[in-house]
C-alpha cells in the first residue's frame, strides 16, 4: 500500500501502517493520524512481534515496565488503549485479534480474525 510517511511526509510503499514514536503519528491508507503516546507504543510493540502474538503481560510491561507511576489497573488501561487503536486501524482495514490465553496479534485486511466479537463486528461493516 502507498502511504505518506509520518516522519517526513514522503510517499512510500509499506506493508503495514507506519508509526512515528516521536510525534505519535500513525499513517494509514486514509491519512496520517495523531494518537496518544501509549497507543503509538502499543502499535509499535505489536508490529515488532508480528506475526507472533503478544501476551497482555508483555504488552503491559512494554508500555509501563519500570514506570514510577504505572496505572492502578494496568489491564483496564491496556484494554482502553487496544480499543482506541483497533478503531483507528479499522479505518485502513487492519485490526488486532484477541487470541484466547495467548494475547494479541495484528491482522491485515482480509485476514479472518479468530476472536468471535471482532469477526462479527467486521462482518456487520461489510
Amino acid at each position: 500500500m502507498i502511504l505518506n510517511c509520518p516522519c517526513c511526509g514522503r510517499v512510500t510503499e509499506a506493508e503495514w501502517p507506519l508509526v512515528d514514536l516521536t510525534t505519535n503519528l500513525i499513517a494509514l491508507p486514509g491519512g496520517v493520524f495523531r494518537v496518544k503516546p501509549k497507543c503509538a507504543e502499543l502499535y509499535s510493540i505489536l508490529l515488532a512481534a508480528h506475526p507472533k502474538s503478544v501476551s497482555a503481560d508483555e504488552l503491559i510491561f512494554g508500555l509501563w515496565g519500570q514506570s514510577p507511576q504505572p496505572p492502578e489497573l494496568p489491564d483496564k488501561a491496556l484494554g482502553a488503549h487496544l480499543w482506541h487503536l483497533r478503531r483507528l486501524l479499522e479505518k485502513g482495514g487492519f485490526t488486532i485479534d484477541t487470541l484466547h490465553c495467548k494475547g494479541y496479534v495484528l491482522l491485515k485486511p482480509g485476514a479472518v480474525p479468530k476472536h468471535r466479537s471482532i469477526r462479527k463486528r467486521l462482518e456487520t461493516k461489510q
